[in-house]
Formats: structure tokens, sequence, C-alpha cells
């Protein structure tokens, strides 16, 4: 029993962050307003990522304290703005939730009325929105 209640209790970061995180995103670069982009899906403690339009398919993983705060540096930011933040991602994209009074700590993030952003290697920066249904 006290393993059972042990390991549900090391679960419940990556189930939080599954609430905050899964959805369906788009950005204000799209053709239609609040066209689909990514999906994101949790199962089992992971997450599939769905890129439409290219109907492309992959996991994420939720994002340790310490992935985040090495992210954090690689993009400049101090590192006390982590704090807080929900990330998940893999080799190729990064999807993060800042909370509003974190946000307004980054210069890049403070303009964005959106709480999430992605980031990938090619693209940059892009804040994206949870599209509507």
């Amino acid at each position: 029993m006290l393993k059972i209640a042990l390991i549900a209790f090391l679960a419940l970061p990556s189930i939080a962050c599954a609430n905050s995180l899964t959805g369906i995103y788009s950005h204000n670069y799209t053709a239609k307003k609040n066209e689909p982009v990514w999906s994101i899906k949790a199962k089992n403690n992971a997450f599939t990522l769905t890129t439409h339009g290219e109907n492309g398919q992959s996991r994420l993983q939720t994002l340790t304290d310490s992935e985040i705060r090495e992210f954090w540096e690689k993009m400049g930011w101090e590192e006390e703005f982590a704090k807080g933040v929900e990330c998940i991602g893999n080799a190729g994209d990064i999807f993060c939730k800042v909370p509003a009074k974190t946000k307004n700590g980054i210069s890049w993030l403070r303009e964005n009325k959106s709480d999430y952003f992605h980031f990938d290697k090619i693209g940059g920066l892009m804040e994206i929105k949870k599209a509507s249904k």
C-alpha cells in the first residue's frame, strides 16, 4: 500500500503538468484564426505531440526543474524566473506555461498575452495560445 501511495505521489507533478499543457494550440501566424497547429495529449505520464498539417506525431516528456533551468540559461533568462514554470519537450520542441507574474520578469515574454510559448531550434521562440473549440 505504501509503495502504491509513493508511486502516486511521485506522479503528481506529471499529472498537474498534463492538466495545464494538454490541448490544441495555435499562434498568430496561421491562415485562419485559432487554426490548430499542435495537439498535445497525455497518456501514462508521457505526452503525444501531433503537428497538424504534417500529421506527424512525437513523444514529449515533462522537463525536470534542472532541465528547465538549463533551458532558461540558454535563453539568457534569470534562473529566478524559472520557478513555477511547467515545460514538456523533446529534442526538437519545448512547450511551456509561464505564470503571468513570472512572465512579466522576462523581457522576451512580457508583452505576450498568453502564458504559453513554443520553442524549437529552427523557429525559435513563439507565443502560442490554446485554440478555441
